[in-house]
Parts: structure tokens; C-alpha cells; sequence
């Protein structure tokens, strides 16, 4: 015959439950982790999508700018707009060469800027790339 004063934790039940709730507490602890890799991951996956589409519009603007310098050699410095947005632009032309020209385009998409620098030589004959250089 079993005492009334038998100790609760050598009980089947009792052993069961607690194997139960730790199994819940590393489930919880998983599942909370990779959640937590998931959001990391995504977050990754938006700066690279950002990245991607910012450097996409200031190339789509050095292609325009470089359009309108070939007609225009005094096309001024500012912005420049395209159908994926706008760029800022800083347009130098060299003092000792005049033919010379430095192209510096930033575009933002989100939180992330990407840009690129192009070194020209304008002409009659037609724009020629000197240097291509990312951000």
C-alpha cells in the first residue's frame, strides 16, 4: 500500500508534465531564434533589393546626362530626374581642357545611395568614356 505521504515527483503524471513543458520551452526558445534569422534575412534581402535599384537609376541618369551633354556643353549641374527617379549630379568641366568633363551621380532608393563617377571626353565627333567608376 502506497503512503499518503509518497513524494508528488515520483508520480508518472508529474514526470510527463514537466517533460511536456520543457519540450514548450525549447519549441518557443526554436521558434522565437528563427523568427528572429527570418526578419535578419529579409531585412538583407531589402538592402540588396535597395542597393540594386538605386544603383539601376543612377546609371539610368549618367546615360541621360551624358545625352544631354552631347548636345548641350553647357548643360548645368543639379538634379536629374528619370522615370525610376532622381539623381543629385555634380558636373565639372576641366579648366585646362575644356573638352574634359567629371560626372559624379548619387541616387537613393530607401536608406541606401549608391553612385557613380564617369570621367568624359565631349567632342564633335561624340562623347567618349574615360573612367567608370561605382560607389
Amino acid at each position: 500500500m502506497k503512503s499518503p505521504f509518497a513524494k508528488k515527483s515520483q508520480s508518472p503524471a508529474y514526470v510527463l508534465i514537466i517533460t511536456v513543458l520543457g519540450l514548450l520551452a525549447f519549441s518557443l526558445t526554436l521558434i522565437m531564434t528563427l523568427s528572429q534569422f527570418s526578419l535578419g534575412m529579409l531585412e538583407s534581402a531589402e538592402t540588396v533589393r535597395s542597393s540594386m535599384q538605386a544603383f539601376t537609376i543612377a546609371e539610368g541618369c549618367v546615360e541621360g546626362i551624358l545625352n544631354e551633354l552631347r548636345s548641350d556643353p553647357s548643360y548645368a549641374e543639379g538634379s536629374y530626374s528619370t522615370a525610376a527617379g532622381i539623381c543629385n549630379l555634380d558636373l565639372r568641366q576641366n579648366e585646362e581642357d575644356p573638352t574634359l568633363y567629371e560626372l559624379a551621380v548619387t541616387a537613393e532608393d530607401g536608406s541606401v545611395t549608391r553612385g557613380v563617377r564617369v570621367s568624359v571626353r565631349r567632342t564633335d565627333a561624340g562623347i567618349y568614356l574615360l573612367s567608370w567608376l561605382e560607389d
